[in-house]
């Protein structure tokens, strides 16, 4: 079996895998609109973390994303894990990802959608959870994506806000 990351999985990969290399997925956006209160937030107080949007659900949304008429790709890490190891594998994926990931298509709960770029800033900056600061999440992130050379325009806009405005507040 194959798993594709796009998030934390992409650099903090606690499951076992025999191969794993960098790639994308045409078709989707990734963004900053998915609610963490477990991980890099918490209730009353999420962090942010990535969700995929597709590029036909993203249409609804260009007035309010910059970024909307970017060619639709996600970059990530694709891992294929061990066949011996995949329902232990997927189980502890579904804890891990337990705030917006399943395996089948559902309506996401801490969906949070489209925000102003200083506004998703903010709150990456700015928020806490059980897992530590939602800015370390976003910052492992751009690495990752920087040394494989993607040059992601949403994620490299909200980075400089992020450091520029927040980031020295939230981690001094």
């Amino acid at each position: 079996m194959w798993i594709f990351g796009y998030g934390s999985i992409v650099w903090k990969t606690d499951f076992p895998v025999e191969d794993s290399f960098f790639g994308y997925v045409d078709g989707w956006h990734r963004r900053f609109w998915q609610g963490s209160p477990d991980h890099r937030g918490v209730p009353g107080a999420l962090g942010r973390v990535v969700t995929l949007i597709s590029a036909e659900d993203l249409k609804q949304f260009r007035d309010v994303d910059p970024h909307a008429s970017e060619v639709p790709r996600t970059w990530g890490r694709i891992y294929r894990v061990p066949k011996e190891e995949v329902p232990e594998i997927l189980a502890q994926l579904d804890h891990r990802e337990k705030a917006g990931y399943d395996r089948a298509e559902v309506d996401v709960h801490y969906f949070l959608g489209p925000a102003p770029l200083a506004e998703l800033a903010h709150e990456i900056a700015t928020r806490v959870g059980p897992s530590g600061p939602n800015v370390e999440y976003f910052l492992n992130l751009c690495r990752c994506m920087r040394s494989i050379d993607v040059h992601d325009k949403h994620l490299l806009d909200l980075e400089q806000l992020v450091l520029e405005h927040y980031a020295p507040h939230a981690v001094a």
